[in-house]
């Protein structure tokens, strides 16, 4: 919100998303996104981009590291979520965006 891309009427999206799907992928990794017809709220598109040390659990033994939230408007929404999935499929590019302390490398690990 803080970013100009979202209302806060989205964030309640992303978390009606988790309450029916999970948004963990795998490798210590989630992606939450809105739900269908939250897209109203997203003023732009954006991602926000949370590490954490400790991690977080998603239930059923499913800790995530790496927390990376996604609004986009229309189709970037998918090619967003597209680009994170694949390259947080890679362990080695997991493990680098865990240690990355820099704006410009997440962004380049993540090619967005």
């Amino acid at each position: 919100m803080t970013k100009g891309c979202i209302q806060e009427e989205y964030i309640n999206a992303k978390l009606e998303r988790e309450k029916k799907v999970s948004v963990y992928i795998g490798n210590g990794v989630a992606i939450p996104h809105g739900i269908g017809g939250s897209e109203k709220y997203i003023l732009k598109s954006g991602i926000s981009f949370l590490q954490i040390p400790k991690g977080i659990s998603f239930g059923e033994g499913k800790t995530a590291y790496l927390v990376i939230g996604i609004a986009g408007i229309e189709d970037e929404h998918l090619d967003i979520l597209a680009k994170i999935a694949v390259a947080c499929s890679d362990i080695n590019k997991v493990k680098c965006l865990r240690n990355a302390s820099l704006k410009e490398k997440i962004k380049e690990i993540l090619e967005i």
